[in-house]
């Protein structure tokens, strides 16, 4: 059945690719769509042969009606912005609360500010827990900033949530803070004491990681989990199993509509019994995006029962990406449901021709029944993995190896195991039956955790997609299965694709083996206060960092270290006294197994991080990296610097120096000085090509200035900002500042 038959999907799918590329890549993706969608739609009305074909129309209406809504979404977060950078009087209800790194973090469904009605929520952020519960309302002073305006990627994700605002309360102690207790008959009372009742039967008949693992599958709640742990699920591409989406409420909804029609309930009470749970999962999931789009499509499927109907999945898909695009187009970035809505469109486009080319093929008999039920699992699990790669390289940036093999050998485990935490929570108080349920479901647990251990121990367990080559060719791929899609038929667009696909691989793969052979790439991170530098060539990598005590150089230089993979660095190189009290360092060296560490001096608690025979001291030396190329650095009271070449091309990293600092002409010659406050008067700005500004933006103006006013070309870098330095063994080179 063409698009033609399914206008939702023709709506749906257009409409959530086209807030994906506005919102990713930027607004004036906007116009551009819906200049797009107006001159297709007058094509459209003029031309009786493509007015006819049904599918232009849908498509410039859907791209027409996708800018519209990003500039509504846009314009609710203008509203907000006025309160940016404000103390105000805010009021709202308690929706979610988590404590990270001794502070606490409550997200409000705000009702005013400053007596003002305001339709958002808000990231709060105190010193002190709160004397409040779930859905309780609050109202105290706060100071209101702009939610991560450094990290797009953060900040969509808030977005996605409905969260255009974030506030922090003042000094050590909580401000007064009014709390109002709320209505303990509401059914969010009730769906969120039914949530606390499962973690709590849980957490008492399954301690430790494994019951928090079992939660997590239940639940999506993975708090119990160490970022470790759940780090070790993504690598072995089984993380979705805590996304609580399409699996999970099939698991439930479907096993109940079973249940009932064994018991002899009649279909259409049966479907509305199941719609009303399905409701019901959905808020005790608590109402994410992924849950949302398998729940939506659950109702549609169910309805189809109630009318003796039967849904179409790719228009019932449709029709979820539609509404929920509708209700919030920042919904279109968020990860857990564009992996969600991908995996399910594979499933049901892949799926059914597998069946229909392979398994139907196959003789009538047991051996083939049984090869069915053993291949099936297989051919979903491959199915799903191949529908999210795109969206996986785009939004992630690395792609597990392991992903087929671990979905097909832990998935049923997995859900085994979640089958019975939820069965034994909701048969505790049968004490003998419970107690068995419970423990099979630790036993499936710990089987779970095991495994997963034993894979991430392998050497290569993901691949990192973070180049440009990587990301463009997956916007390819897209692009061609769009194009076969609209312009094939029959099995003549499984060939086209196959095709396409195949000379796009080859393409990108080429081009870049070719870019980025004999290639050096440096970055220059500005982080907070300070300089941090990440060196890459032929998989071998290196950081050189100053003082900068923060949780965004932590974030900046670990984020670059898996932009170029996931083996470990070669070195760190740490040429400032000041920066061997920065706890950011500490966490870095524990994190990443670096083979050197080389720095001007050590001490003990160093010694507690990481072994003695990989740490080098000495307040001045030459470092060699890479083939040829070498770091000088120098560190004293007066100055910390490091003389960098890659392939003939000289960088000088001034980390801390004073005006009146006297440095040696060997290391002061560069073609690129990057700096971070003052410019000792013993150099010479003009002889450099070009002056990198790090710092806050106060102390980088004044150095602009400076060095503007003797003739010199400063940059200076935002704190979000990174400048690109790519460097050829002939020599050649450029570079370029990324946001």
């Amino acid at each position: 059945m063409s698009l033609k038959y399914r206008p939702f999907a023709a709506i749906g799918f257009t409409t959530l690719l086209s807030l994906f590329l506005i919102i990713y890549f930027g607004e004036l993706f906007a116009p551009v769509f819906i200049g797009a969608g107006t001159l297709l739609a007058v094509v459209s009305l003029l031309i009786r042969s493509v007015r006819e074909k049904i599918v232009p129309i849908l498509i410039a209406v859907s791209l027409i009606f996708s800018g519209l809504m990003y500039y509504t979404a846009q314009t609710k977060i203008d509203n907000v912005y006025k309160y940016y950078d404000k103390t105000a009087h805010i009021s709202g209800k308690i929706l979610e609360k988590e404590c990270t790194n001794d502070r606490y973090y409550y997200t409000l469904d705000l009702n005013e500010i400053d007596g003002e009605s305001v339709d958002s929520k808000l990231r709060l952020s105190v010193p002190e827990e709160i004397s409040a519960d779930y859905f309780d309302c609050i109202s105290l002073e706060a100071h209101i900033y702009d939610i991560s305006p450094e990290n797009k990627g953060i900040r969509l994700y808030y977005y996605s949530d409905g969260v255009y605002l974030a506030a922090y309360s003042f000094g050590s102690v909580n401000p007064q803070i009014n709390v109002k207790t709320g209505i303990s008959s509401s059914f969010e009372r009730f769906v969120f004491d039914t949530r606390e009742m499962i973690k709590t039967r849980v957490a008492d008949n399954i301690g430790g990681e494994k019951g928090a693992t079992v939660t997590a599958m239940l639940l999506g709640d993975k708090s119990g989990l160490s970022d470790e742990r759940v780090e070790s699920f993504r690598e072995v591409g089984i993380a979705p199993i805590f996304a609580v989406s399409g699996l999970h409420l099939s698991v439930w909804v479907l096993g109940l509509f079973a249940i009932l029609r064994s018991l002899g309930v009649r279909k259409r009470l049966n479907s509305v019994i199941a719609i009303i749970f399905a409701v019901f999962f959905m808020f005790l999931a608590g109402l994410t995006p992924s849950v949302c789009r398998a729940g939506v499509m659950m109702i549609v499927l169910l309805f189809g029962n109630l009318f003796y109907r039967k849904a179409d999945s790719a228009n019932s898909l449709g029709f979820v990406a539609f509404i929920m695009c509708a209700i919030n187009p920042f919904i279109a970035v968020d990860i857990g449901f564009i992996l969600s809505f991908s995996a399910t469109l594979g499933i049901i486009t892949l799926v059914p021709v597998c069946e229909k080319h392979i398994f139907e093929k196959l003789p009538d008999n047991l051996f083939s029944s049984v090869l069915h039920k053993l291949f099936l699992p297989v051919v979903v699990s491959l199915s799903a993995s191949i529908a999210v790669l795109p969206a996986t390289i785009i939004m992630i940036g690395y792609v597990s190896v392991l992903s087929v093999i671990s979905n097909v050998v832990l998935n049923y485990i997995a859900m085994l195991c979640m089958i019975m935490g939820g069965l034994g929570a909701a048969l505790a108080d049968i004490p003998f039956v419970s107690d068995v349920v419970f423990a099979t479901s630790e036993l499936l647990a710990e089987v779970l955790l095991r495994i997963v251990d034993f894979m991430c121990s392998w050497s290569l367990t993901t691949v990192s997609t973070e180049n440009i080559f990587w990301k463009v060719g997956a916007i390819a791929s897209v692009a061609i299965v769009i194009v076969c899609v609209f312009n094939f038929k029959g099995k003549n667009i499984f060939k086209a694709a196959c095709i396409g696909l195949a000379a796009n691989i080859i393409i990108f793969s080429l081009s870049s083996y070719f870019y980025y052979y004999n290639l050096t790439q440096v970055r220059i991170l500005n982080v907070s206060d300070g300089i941090s530098v990440v060196a890459y060539s032929g998989g071998r990598k290196i950081v050189i960092t100053g003082k900068a005590d923060s949780y965004d150089k932590i974030y900046a230089i670990s984020d670059t270290l898996d932009y170029y993979g996931m083996n470990d660095p070669e070195l760190f190189l740490i040429p400032d006294i000041k920066a061997l009290e920065d706890n950011s360092n500490f966490l870095l060296m524990k994190e990443y197994n670096f083979n050197r560490i080389v720095l001007p001096y050590s001490n003990k608690s160093l010694e507690s991080v990481v072994s003695k025979d990989r740490i080098f001291d000495e307040p001045r030396a030459v470092v060699g990296i890479f083939d040829n190329d070498r770091i000088q650095y120098m560190c004293c009271e007066d100055f910390s610097l490091a003389h960098c070449t890659f392939n003939d091309v000289e960088i000088l990293l001034l980390f801390s120096s004073t005006v009146k600092s006297e440095i040696p002409d060997e290391y002061i010659s560069a073609d690129y000085l990057v700096c971070c406050g003052y410019i000792p008067y013993c150099i010479n700005p003009t002889s450099y090509s070009e002056i990198i500004v790090c710092g806050p933006q106060k102390r980088s103006e004044s150095i602009v200035k400076y060095v503007s006013e003797r003739g010199a070309n400063a940059l200076p870098m935002n704190d979000s900002d990174a400048v690109v330095f790519n460097i050829r063994e002939d020599s050649h080179k450029y570079f370029v500042l990324e946001d």
